[in-house]
């Protein structure tokens, strides 16, 4: 059987973040937790800065780690959601006579406009990743996870712990088992608990053009533990007194 390693990491938020679906408008809606994708981009980020485009052929860069990373999972003890309005320049480039009127109105050397953006602020300014992979080198560059999200969700990594997968697997697990990590909902049924339809690690969602591959998680509620039963074809792990709850292909 293949080994199989992990990196959990707690990170640091300074500020409330934004995460929507990657390669969408800033307006589209946001999740409480990043998907898959989101912490892909987080990881990708570290280990392909020196990289010149962040698009290839239409296709985000990130998506080379699909080839490495069989699974990513966050997890956070609370959080709040909010949502701001902004402003947005979003046509800087034109000439400031194109914005004259009539001969009436002076031009006018910007225009913007205005968008509705979400934001997550976490309990205790913590947020929990989970990574799984067979090459325990890349899980080494999670320590230079520095952002979430939008540029602007800036992240410090507080602890790391790398380790086999199978040291922490539960070999015989209640029926119930709480967690704090979002879940996906063909493996186990959560209360306390609300259903995402967030991007899984596909590679339609690193590209433009391409039909989105969205997958129901369980999320727990805003501040607390979820519940869950296991439906089957899952592992669970316990790692720092957290469970995480994995798809057993995610290990195999």
């Amino acid at each position: 059987m293949t080994k199989h390693y992990f990196a959990l990491i707690e990170l640091q938020t300074f500020s409330p973040i934004s995460i929507s679906a990657p390669l969408t408008y800033l307006s589209s809606p946001v999740y409480p937790l990043p998907p898959p994708t989101t912490l892909i981009g987080a990881l990708a980020y570290p280990i392909l800065r020196e990289s010149l485009n962040e698009l290839e052929q239409g296709c985000s860069t990130a998506k080379k780690l699909l080839e490495h990373v069989t699974y990513a999972v966050a997890g956070a003890g609370g959080y709040v959601m909010s949502r701001s309005i902004e402003r947005m320049y979003n046509t800087i480039y034109q000439k400031p006579n194109r914005w004259a009127i009539d001969k009436k109105h002076e031009s006018h050397p910007l225009r913007w406009s205005i968008l509705v953006a979400g934001y997550v602020q976490y309990l205790n300014n913590s947020l929990y990743v989970l990574y799984i992979s067979k090459d325990k080198n890349i899980l080494r560059y999670v320590y230079g996870i520095s952002r979430v999200g939008k540029k602007e969700g800036v992240v410090s990594v507080e602890k790391v712990l790398i380790d086999e997968v199978s040291k922490y697997i539960v070999r015989d697990p209640p029926s119930a088992i709480e967690t704090i990590f979002y879940t996906p909902s063909y493996i186990a049924e959560c209360q306390f608990a609300r259903l995402y339809s967030m991007p899984m690690l596909h590679r339609n969602n690193f590209c433009r053009g391409l039909r989105p591959q969205l997958q129901d998680f369980y999320v727990p509620l805003e501040l607390g533990r979820m519940v869950c039963r296991v439906l089957g074809d899952a592992a669970i792990l316990n790692i720092e007194d957290l469970n995480i709850i994995i798809p057993e292909s995610a290990v195999r």
